[in-house]
Formats: C-alpha cells, sequence, structure tokens
C-alpha cells in the first residue's frame, strides 16, 4: 500500500472506505482512563494526546508543548495547537464511563472545538477553526480546513506537493531502519532546537525518491539496498556516528531476543496472526496486578509464539522486554535507548526463559546426534555398570552448538576449550546445558556486527 493511502487510512479510513474504518485505531492507541469520574478531561486528554503523537510521527514536530504555551523554540503557537487539534474534535465522541472508543468517525454532538489557557480543560478560550500549522504552509496559501471533512483534507495535505514534511520525515524514517542512525538527531523532531540534517541533500534526495516512486515504500526500500553504499562492506576501524556507510552494531531488542531463544532451542510457534497470548509471568510481577489482569493462556503452544503477539499491558513490562529496553507504552518512540546493565546479564544468566531454553537446546543437540544413552543415566548408574556408555563425539556436538547459535562453527580454540568442558563436567547433560547458557551470553548471540 502506498504511503500516502496508508496515512488516509490511519487518519479518515471510516470517510474514505468502510472496511478501512478500524485503521483510524491508530489515532486512539494512546493511553486512555475509561474508569475515570471527569469522562469530559478524558476526551481532552485523548484529542491533546492524537494531536501531539499525529505532529510528531507525520510531520516531525513536537506538538505537545504547545497545548499549554505557545513553542518557546519552534514557531508553534497555542493556536495552531488547537487548530490542528479542531480536525479531530468531530471524530472523538462525548465519553462514556466504561466504554472505550475504538475508531474514529464523524459526530454531530461534538462540543465546539476552542483553545484552552494553560491546556487546563476548565479554562476555556476562544473558539477555533480546524487549520493546518502555519509554519508548514507556504504564506499566501489557505491554511484552513474548515470544510465538511477536515481530516480528509488534512490527509490530503499531508501528500501534497506543497507539503515537503511528510515525505522528508518518512524518508528519514527509512534510512534510520536500514542504517540504525537517523540522518537528523530525532527522528521525530525536524525542529531548529535540534541539529539540521547531517546530510540535507541525502535528505532531500531520498524525499524527493518517495514521491517520485508514487510513496512506494517498498521501492524505497529496494533503492536504499541496492544501493552502492548500503552493499559496502563495513571497516571496523570507522565509528559508528561519523559516516553512515556501515551498519553500526547493535544489540537485538528484548523481543528479538525471546524470539531467538525459543528459536534456537526449538521451541518457537511461527504461527501467523490471531490474538495475543499471555505467557506465564513470575508470581512476584502476578502480585502487582488486579485479579484477572494478566489470565495466562491455557494452551502450551501459545506460550512460545512470536514476541510480537505477547499481549503488552502499559503498566507491566514482560520481563526480558524490560530489561532490554522496551519503550515506555503510553508514548509514542521515535528510537529506542540502549543501555547495558547487570540486570541484562541476570536475565540472561539465571532468568526461567533462559534456563528452560538451555535444557531444550541440550536436548536438541541430544537428539540429533543420536546421544541419548550417552546422557540418559546418572553418574552413580553408570560408574555401576561394567560397560563403557557409548562414546560421546564432542567435536560434532560442540560444532553443532556453535552452528545452531551463532551460524558460524566454532575455531579452534573454542572448539577445544568447549570439549574439555563437557568432557570434564561431571555430570554431562549438566555440562551441555551449561554450555548451551555460555552460548547464549556471547556477544555474538546479542549483538549483530
Amino acid at each position: 500500500m502506498p504511503y500516502d493511502r496508508f496515512l488516509r487510512y490511519q487518519l479518515c479510513g471510516d470517510l474514505l472506505d468502510d472496511s478501512a474504518a478500524v485503521a483510524t485505531m491508530f489515532c486512539l492507541a494512546g493511553p486512555d482512563m475509561p474508569d475515570i469520574n471527569e469522562q469530559d478531561l478524558r476526551r481532552h486528554d485523548r484529542l491533546n494526546e492524537i494531536t501531539s503523537t499525529v505532529g510528531a510521527v507525520c510531520l516531525g514536530f513536537q506538538f505537545h508543548c504547545a497545548q499549554c504555551h505557545d513553542h518557546k523554540y519552534d514557531p508553534i503557537s497555542q493556536a495552531d495547537f488547537y487548530r490542528l487539534r479542531a480536525i479531530f474534535s468531530s471524530a472523538v465522541p462525548v465519553m462514556k464511563r466504561d466504554r472505550p472508543v475504538l475508531q474514529l468517525a464523524h459526530h454531530d454532538d461534538t462540543p465546539s472545538p476552542r483553545l484552552f489557557h494553560r491546556g487546563e480543560l476548565r479554562h476555556a478560550g476562544p473558539a477555533v477553526k480546524p487549520g493546518l500549522p502555519r509554519l508548514a504552509v507556504p504564506a499566501g496559501e489557505d491554511w484552513t480546513c474548515d470544510g465538511p471533512q477536515p481530516r480528509l483534507e488534512f490527509a490530503d495535505w499531508l501528500a501534497a506537493d506543497s507539503n515537503p514534511l511528510t515525505a522528508r520525515v518518512m524518508a528519514n524514517r527509512v534510512w534510520q531502519f536500514h542504517f540504525g542512525l537517523s540522518l537528523t538527531e530525532n527522528p521525530s523532531d525536524f525542529g531548529i532546537i535540534v541539529d539540521g540534517p547531517s546530510h540535507p541533500e541525502l535528505l532531500d534526495w531520498l524525499a524527493s525518491q518517495l514521491r517520485y516512486r508514487r510513496w512506494s515504500l517498498k521501492e524505497m526500500h529496494r533503492a536504499i539496498v541496492l544501493s552502492a553504499t548500503y552493499r559496502q562492506a563495513s571497516a571496523q576501524s570507522i565509528e559508528a556516528g561519523t559516516v553512515y556507510s556501515g551498519f553500526p552494531r547493535r544489540r537485538l531488542q528484548g523481543e528479538v531476543v525471546r524470539d531467538a531463544l525459543l528459536s534456537v532451542s526449538g521451541q518457537l510457534n511461527r504461527h501467523m496472526a490471531g490474538p495475543s497470548v499471555l505467557p506465564p509471568l513470575p508470581p512476584e510481577m502476578v502480585k502487582t496486578l488486579l485479579k484477572g489482569q494478566w489470565k495466562t493462556s491455557s494452551a502450551r503452544r501459545d506460550h512460545v509464539r512470536r514476541s510480537i503477539y505477547t499481549f503488552c499491558r502499559r503498566n507491566l513490562r514482560f520481563p526480558i522486554f524490560d530489561v532490554f529496553d522496551r519503550p515506555d507504552a503510553g508514548a509514542s518512540c521515535a528510537c529506542r535507548d540502549q543501555t547495558t546493565t547487570a540486570l541484562q546479564s541476570l536475565q540472561m544468566l539465571n532468568s526461567p526463559l533462559t534456563i528452560e531454553c538451555a535444557s531444550r537446546f541440550a536436548e536438541k543437540l541430544i537428539r540429533q546426534h543420536a546421544m541419548e544413552q550417552a546422557f540418559d543415566r546418572r553418574p552413580e548408574e553408570r560408574s555401576r555398570e561394567k560397560t563403557k556408555r557409548p562414546p560421546a563425539d564432542w567435536e560434532k556436538l560442540v560444532e553443532s552448538l556453535f552452528w545452531d547459535a551463532l551460524g558460524r562453527p566454532p575455531d579452534t580454540l573454542e572448539s577445544q576449550t568447549f570439549t574439555q568442558f563437557l568432557k570434564s563436567a561431571q555430570t554431562p547433560r549438566t555440562g551441555l546445558e551449561t554450555a548451551c547458557v555460555a552460548i547464549f551470553n556471547c556477544n555474538e548471540f546479542l549483538y549483530v556486527d
């Protein structure tokens, strides 16, 4: 789907096609409190959140502070904020307690859009008409959206030739996806408080190409990955951030780390689509929730589905996602932070997920090499037997361990070290599981170079 059409679906799908109405849930995916007493305040906060998110995601400007006062750095006035908010005002109904709003739609009974002094609901100011941010409209052109369908007018303007912002912001995000670094300091802030693009001519070319290619993101991805810049080899001496000729070393996100553990251990359920699943939580985390807020999925195979299907609560972060820097679920995140902490090492060494995956990985390797008899008896049982256990081909076992986990064979030193460790382990099965945990904790498993 072309990006301009995709944006229209997100902002005004209910006005385009009945089947696309649900796409407008994008605007409503922010935090909500249906059970609060002040439903007017709930609607007020919801409209502010929609305006701030759309402004940052689509236009690359931080509008949120302008809900209370004129922007201190960028030429965005408080009136600009509430004119942009007025575009969505008729689409958000008067709220009813304990009832969620599941899509935008036109409602005739909504209050007239107004400016609110200092952003406070009780300080209603003058009425405003729906309109575009004036800093993004060329001098002399109409910036109002006061027709019968202001959301549709706004969506059309986002892809209009007179508005360069939409293409620049999205082209920059595509570049960031492939190279790991944005061409701007903050991908969602093109204002003057941050440094301008590091390569302005490149950003202009990418934006013009996105338009030239009929807003096709697929063609933009293809153009970048087939470029000489993308295909050249990365030199280890190049420091990340100084040039964009190589993808900087990056750690896998928590969701990918979990999927990698499940995949290597042969457990990952690759079934596509369907509702979210709720894997088991540690008892100490369950105690922090109200009764019934986390009902663990009954089917064991749902516990090992891909992380993208894991149910997400705003007030709870799944343990491995939390320690590996999952962002705040209450706000849009343009670029995840990446920290290195002791908790990450402890999670990868001692968590039930790691121990379970190491055990399953060891079982898979034992079956793969038909070495069940070499691993199935306790040491005291073997010592009482006159016959020796079947010899184990430790070198081949270590080679499979590296190939499955790291996608390469071990070098000579690695092979000798792991082989000697497995041979000297008091219990072969425990030794193999320990070796699996060690592999999970190496940088090569957690980082992409």
